[in-house]
């Protein structure tokens, strides 16, 4: 069973200022990937992201996917994405 994937704004607009060629490997390899089991590829996340789930893709950069889980809707809200140095600073704000 796979869940339909869903970006909040800030998502969206993170997804933009990606380099294209990520944002093709995004759509292509590893949204797909989240779909179809978003718990067996992703880690759960603690403190003030409690609730949210990672996802680790990319080398030098390595890139973080932000997403909830809503299993009575199978729906897979990507809340936010980017570069792992930037990516928990603007979680957090």
């Amino acid at each position: 069973m796979s869940y339909e994937i869903k970006f909040s704004r800030r998502a969206a607009r993170a997804m933009r200022k990606l380099p294209n060629k990520v944002q093709a490997e995004v759509l292509t390899t590893h949204l797909p990937k989240i779909a179809s089991a978003p718990r067996d590829v992703g880690f759960s996340l603690r403190g003030k992201l409690k609730g949210e789930w990672s996802y680790h893709f990319g080398h030098h950069p390595e890139y973080r996917i932000l997403y909830l889980i809503d299993d009575d809707e199978q729906l897979i809200t990507v809340t936010t994405i980017g570069s792992r140095e930037e990516i928990y600073k603007r979680a957090k704000r």
